[in-house]
């Protein structure tokens, strides 16, 4: 059907660009009908545009999931056949009979818009059903319950004939051409915004006109924070808009998370993008309702949100409006402080008396009209001074009146009963929502003895309290089941309140609160001691957290959905399945228990509770997590419990515990049973987290590999770049570390949980270099297309761009107030930048060659600078004239760093040194030589350095190498605290945090890490006993691994130029073979296992006696590296590839080359038939005996049972075991059962499999 379709589409793209030609030909002759042509001209482009995007749909790989509906070759035929039609009435050659027969002046435009409307009207109904039905944008994550007419968000609209005015404005806003961008209706709380909102989008949604609708409510988790907005205003766009569906799939498939990008990410890819993209339709005003922002939790999302919606007016495609209703809290109006051209706003609460008393007068008399029929009721019931003392109770709020009218028209009480004790309370209450609510509450007490009252208001706080500080509404089914509270029983004590909770008639559908207000009646610190009914929040609290921990202590397991294996991805389990292993009851507990926690303001049974629950159920907890899809709120819910527990006990195992979850938490959102095997054999064996839950190894694996004993300095790796990371950047204001890379981006990274939070797209070329500002709320970035870009470091947004350099930018630095940056360039000059007008300070020339780092001192005062032509410059900020020039480096100064106090200087070098200076009097306090590790060690030179930086606090100097690691001094001693080692490449990029607490390190290998560099977990790093298996490791790393045909023996050959020989049963060293010149990439044992050969970049082959270690042979012959070796079956042959192009054929005995054979490449891998007359290699088989161009192809060489295949261990061709980043193999081998991993730091791993 994919091919039919594709076809089909293909067949109308042909026909609109031949109907463009055909409009472009008319234009030259027809001059009347000009705009006309145009017109048909743009509506067919716009067509073609849709129908190449929805073509490229239908041809990419990712077609399963929108395969064709059955009817969308008969849309696209019916498209086809109206665009014949046009296409014939436009005919050229009709044109020209008519010309030939009647003359020149009769060529004329033979169609009238009006049909040309209809014609592309049609189109595009067609068009929008085939993108209705073909669109998958279902993988967006929204928020449930949010829309208008969610079955969630179910109210009443406003009465006909109630806010006339203020619903006129707000429709004259809508239609007008040039109205603002958006309506801001504010009022105090229970004026009834929400259901004027209701009206609006009601009335736009009869009237085609509602692009989407977001209603946040508090205490609702998806609908109380603005994490969902825009991906559930696009998923709604997509609906309503079919045209913007496919740019949003396509922002879809670029990123699948892009739910969990910043407000700004979302919003570019999701809506502005798609918009722009859109066809032309400037007369079209499509509106977003957005209701109660005042209830979004956080109010710098609130800020980001009011700064974005105003860019919508970028797109000239469509208008775009919003309609934002919220109280007059203070984020809000000064947020629309700042967009003062782009709004206009109605205030409630200022609505004249007489005009909100009679809509009130009209909403109860209507309300109490219904009762009168529903109830039976006399006609002049309940009379007319009842009637207005009801009003006078209610204005100026229409939730008083909504409130007292539910509860008069209770069906399970006696409507006069219920209206004499409201108009029989004639107790003073303080404010209007007293007024409304406790005359609701007050009738429950009325006939009641000490015993029953006293019941009553313990139920009240047993099952209301309750369903008011639930942190998202639950069904009666799920509170029964969560308080150990029969279904019955909860339904009956909810029956008084169904004027104040909107109570379902099912036990599966939420209990919700009608209006927040009742919520904080309920909770006001005020009413305490004047009402029975306060609810004390923190002992609810208590006792949801000790029913969550009991549900989940009661239904948590291993394996709860029982999947088939520990490679099975939480993408392929069935959300059913999900739900009904996990019922509601669960999935609440699992998500909110640290919160309620928290809230209860216990700390001490806090602590027991959670130190109890955690050590039986963390991982079982984790596992529900990641199956539910919110394992990334894991970290803070651990963040968040570890602030509230004081004893050393649990504070200890919840540190332990919140390292497992930063070094697991991306494959565990994958694979969710990984937990119990990837992520428990390859956490350190004397961590907490082990040690509780590995007391057997999972029952695939029957030998465990060597794992470090403690937790390291290094907290997590951040992975995401595509290219080498510039720069690594902490915001001084909140959680947050940037990079920047040569892939172009900048990305944004939570230093708390590692997830990405937003990326950063404006370079031409690979970004350089990155600062903030000491506000936080600024980046600058330098990139190698010469120029510097200023971003809002908030909201993402771009905000200017300095040019002016010549060549690429090396360096970036804000001055400490914040108004100026300073840029090093390849052109040998820095320049200062004004950053509120953009314009250029000053240019400061001195230096010889690039300009490769660049600093301000921590009061402004002075810049410092190091360049490749080897020194050091000191210059005066705002004359900018040079003061100094330090000498002492024998190569170039690749890093420049200010010490927080700022005296001293640090500059790092290709020379290998670090050297601190005396900012004052420019003399070399210290040097450090800093000496190279792993592969760098073996050759014997210094590393180069690549950045330096100093710790805020003045206790150490970071200095990155080009042989991977970081080292880390004491400024006092200068003495080496301790050595970093974990990325691949060189480091070029460090910054400390500004508690001095993380380093955040960027490396050529892509990645950036956070490494946790505190005084205990120094000490800890100087204490932490190293496996045996590093102590005897190479030194460099490993490029071949191999084992023995009895499988006993493993040998690794390594980039230090050494072979090493393992014992496989106890993982101890044997021998270390040394005597090749250079790397090794080629190891092979003899069939009888007494012989080892190895090939090397050197060219010599050499043999190795295995019992002893001793040097048999070295086998010179060959004029390039050896890539492979081979022994033939009876030992007497030895074979050998190399990339000179030729295979040499050895006498294993003696040494003797036997035959030369020249191929057409390379051979990287071989081995010899069963009978030893034929090689077979990667090239094809070659025959011992005959010519040498004599060889076929011949396919991959079988493999055994267990495989290695990108980041996993595959058993059978299914995954079993992820390998984390640091266990990642430079080269493996399988052998039976077992698996040996060679890394780039030189480990070699094993790991034993029960096949």
């Amino acid at each position: 059907m994919e091919l039919s379709g594709a076809a089909s589409v293909i067949a109308v793209i042909q026909l609109t660009g031949a109907i463009t030609h055909i409009c472009a030909s008319y234009i030259r002759k027809v001059g009347e009908a000009r705009q006309d042509i145009l017109h048909l001209q743009e509506e067919i482009h716009a067509l073609s545009r849709v129908l190449e995007s929805l073509n490229s749909l239908l041809q990419s790989t990712n077609r399963t999931k929108i395969a064709a509906p059955n009817d969308l070759t008969d849309n696209l035929a019916k498209c086809s056949s109206t665009l014949t039609m046009l296409k014939e009435k436009i005919d050229p050659k009709k044109a020209q009979t008519q010309m030939r027969k009647w003359g020149f002046r009769a060529f004329k435009w033979p169609l009238h818009r009006a049909e040309v409307d209809k014609a592309i009207s049609e189109i595009e109904r067609r068009l929008a059903d085939v993108l209705h039905r073909k669109i998958d944008i279902g993988r967006l994550r929204v928020a449930k319950g949010a829309a208008f007419n969610d079955y969630e968000n179910q109210h009443t609209e406003c009465l006909t004939g109630t806010r006339v005015e203020v619903l006129r404005d707000i429709d004259n806003w809508a239609s007008m051409a040039y109205g603002k961008c958006i309506f801001w209706l504010n009022g105090m709380a229970g004026t009834g915004k929400s259901t004027i909102s209701r009206t609006v989008a009601g009335r736009l949604k009869r009237q085609d006109r509602l692009a989407a609708s977001f209603f946040f409510k508090r205490g609702e988790q998806d609908r109380g924070n603005a994490k969902l907005l825009f991906s559930t205003i696009a998923k709604q766009l997509g609906s309503s808009m079919p045209q913007l569906s496919l740019d949003i799939q396509n922002a879809i498939e670029d990123d699948p998370d892009i739910s969990d990008r910043v407000l700004r990410e979302q919003f570019e890819k999701l809506i502005l993008q798609p918009l722009s993209a859109a066809k032309h339709c400037p007369n079209t005003i499509m509106v977003v309702v957005i209701d109660a922002l005042d209830e979004c939790d956080r109010t710098d999302d609130i800020q980001v949100i009011l700064h974005l919606l105003p860019r919508v007016q970028q797109s000239t495609s469509m208008r775009l409006r919003f309609l934002i209703t919220s109280r007059p809290v203070l984020p809000i109006k000064s947020g629309f402080e700042r967009i003062p051209d782009d709004y206009q706003d109605l205030i409630l609460h200022e609505v004249p008396t007489q005009v909100i008393q009679h809509d009130i007068s009209l909403y109860i008399r209507d309300r109490f009209s219904k009762l009168r029929q529903e109830r039976s009721l006399p006609l002049d019931w309940p009379g007319e001074q009842s009637t207005k003392i009801l009003i006078e109770k209610s204005v100026p709020l229409f939730i008083s009146a909504a409130t007292l009218c539910r509860f008069v028209g209770d069906a399970n009480w006696s409507p006069q009963q219920r209206l004499n004790a409201i108009l029989e309370d004639q107790a003073i209450y303080v404010s209007k929502m007293d007024n409304t609510y406790f005359p609701v509450l007050n009738q429950l007490l009325v006939g009641q003895d000490a015993w029953e009252l006293r019941r009553l208001i313990e139920e009240f706080q047993e099952v209301v309290g309750v369903i008011i500080l639930l942190f998202t509404p639950l069904s009666v089914g799920a509170i029964s089941s969560l308080l150990g509270i029969g279904k019955d029983d909860v339904q009956n004590r909810l029956r008084p309140f169904h004027s104040v909770l909107r109570v379902p008639d099912d036990t599966e559908t939420p209990v919700r609160l009608f209006h927040l207000s009742f919520r904080d009646f309920l909770l006001n610190p005020q009413t305490k001691d004047s009402s029975q009914f306060w609810i004390d929040g923190r002992k609810v609290h208590q006792v949801l957290i000790t029913r969550c921990v009991n549900v989940m202590g009661q239904k948590l397991k291993k394996n709860m959905c029982n999947l088939d294996g520990d490679g099975t991805l939480r993408t392929e389990v069935h959300g059913s399945s999900i739900d009904h292993h996990l019922p509601l009851e669960l999935q609440y507990s699992v998500r909110y228990w640290v919160y309620h926690l928290v809230q209860s303001e216990e700390p001490v049974t806090g602590a027991l509770t959670a130190i109890s629950f955690l050590k039986v159920h963390f991982l079982h907890w984790l596992e529900a997590m990641s199956l539910l899809g919110i394992l990334t709120e894991a970290l803070p819910m651990m963040h968040l419990l570890q602030s509230v527990v004081h004893d050393s006990e649990t504070a200890h195992l919840i540190l332990d515990l919140r390292r497992f979850i930063l070094r697991n938490r991306h494959i565990a959102d994958i694979a969710p049973l990984q937990l119990y095997s990837s992520c428990l054999i390859f956490a350190p064996e004397m961590s907490i987290t082990r040690t509780l839950f590995c007391r057997e190894p999972p029952s695939l694996i029957r030998r465990l590999p060597k794992v470090e004993n403690l937790w390291g300095t290094e907290l997590q790796t951040l992975e995401g770049h595509t290219g080498p990371i510039g720069a690594v950047a902490f915001s001084p204001i909140d959680q947050v570390l940037a990079t920047c890379s040569h892939d172009k981006t900048i990305k944004f990274w939570d230093t708390t949980t590692g997830s990405l939070r937003q990326s950063l797209s404006g370079h031409s070329d690979w970004v350089r270099a990155i600062a903030f500002s000491s506000s936080g709320r600024l980046l600058a970035s330098g990139s190698q297309d010469s120029t510097v870009k200023l971003w809002d470091a908030v909201t993402g947004a771009p905000l200017n761009d300095f040019c002016g350099h010549s060549g690429p930018i090396c360096s970036v630095d804000f001055s400490p107030s914040g108004d100026l940056v300073v840029s090093g360039s390849v052109d040998c000059t820095l320049r200062l930048w004004d950053v509120t007008t953009g314009s250029l300070k000053r240019t400061l020339n001195g230096h010889t060659q690039p300009v490769q780092a660049v600093a301000f001192s921590p009061n402004g005062e002075v810049l410092v600078s190091g360049s490749q032509d080897k020194t050091i410059k000191l210059w005066a900020t705002t004359p900018g004239s040079l003061e100094q020039t330090l000498e002492g480096h024998s190569d170039w100064v690749r890093a420049i760093a200010f010490s927080s106090c700022g005296r001293l200087i640090a500059s790092g070098s290709h020379d290998g040194t670090v050297r601190v200076w005396d900012a004052g009097a420019g003399a070399v306090k210290q040097a450090f030589t800093v000496q190279g590790h792993l592969r760098n060690t073996v050759v014997g030179h210094q590393a180069s350095v690549g950045a330096v930086a100093f710790s805020p606090d003045g206790r150490l100097l970071a200095c990155g190498t080009h042989d991977s690691t970081i080292s880390l001094w004491d400024i006092t001693t200068g003495a080496l605290r301790t050595t970093l080692a974990g990325h691949i490449f060189s480091v070029g990029a460090l910054a400390f945090s500004p508690d001095s607490q993380l380093l955040a390190s960027g490396s050529f290998d892509s990645t950036a890490k956070l490494w946790d560099i505190s005084t205990e977990a120094l000490q800890s790093s100087l204490i932490e006993e190293t496996p045996p298996e590093v102590i005897d490791g190479h030194s460099g790393t490993v490029g071949i691994v191999a084992f023995s045909f009895d499988k006993k023996i493993l040998a690794s050959g390594s980039i230090d130029k050494t072979v090493k020989l393992w014992d496989v049963i106890t993982g101890s060293l044997l021998y270390t073979l040394e005597g090749h010149l250079d790397l090794i990439w080629a190891v092979e044992f003899s069939p009888d296992g007494r012989l080892l050969a190895s090939g090397s970049n050197d060219g010599a082959i050499k043999l190795w006696d295995t019992y002893n270690g001793a040097l048999q042979h070295t086998l010179d012959g060959h004029s390039g590296a050896i890539r492979a070796v081979a022994f033939s079956p009876g030992c007497q042959l030895l074979a050998s590839g190399s990339t000179d192009n030729t295979v040499k054929v050895w006498n294993s005995a003696d040494g003797t080359l036997k035959q030369d054979l020249s191929v057409k490449g390379v051979v990287t891998d071989m081995k010899f038939s069963i009978d030893g007359a034929t090689l077979e290699t990667s090239l094809g088989q070659l025959s011992i005996e005959s010519s040498p161009s004599n060889y076929t192809f011949v396919p991959t060489l079988p493999t055994t049972e267990l495989s290695i295949e990108d980041s996993w261990i595959s058993l059978r061709g299914r995954k079993v075991l992820w390998l984390p980043p640091t266990r990642r193999p430079s080269c493996s081998a399988v052998k039976e059962r077992t698996v040996a991993l060679g890394h780039t730091s030189g480990v070699v791993s094993l790991i034993e499999f029960c096949t």
